[in-house]
């Protein structure tokens, strides 16, 4: 559930996850790492849609 001004406060924490993941699998599963990397910047991504749409909605 998103609250009124949270813009993309989800969207970070999920990318920063991915990112420990990522990490995480780098030694042993590197393509399953990247893909990890990949789905952060998709958050990142997200997240400043979010914060530009919060801040055009408030």
């Amino acid at each position: 559930m998103r609250s009124i001004g949270d813009g993309g406060e989800q969207e970070r924490q999920l990318a920063q996850q991915y990112r420990l993941w990522q990490n995480a699998l780098s030694i042993r599963w590197l393509v399953t790492s990247g893909l990890s990397g990949r789905i952060a910047a998709d958050f990142d991504r997200d997240a400043v849609r979010m914060d530009v749409d919060d801040r055009q909605r408030h």
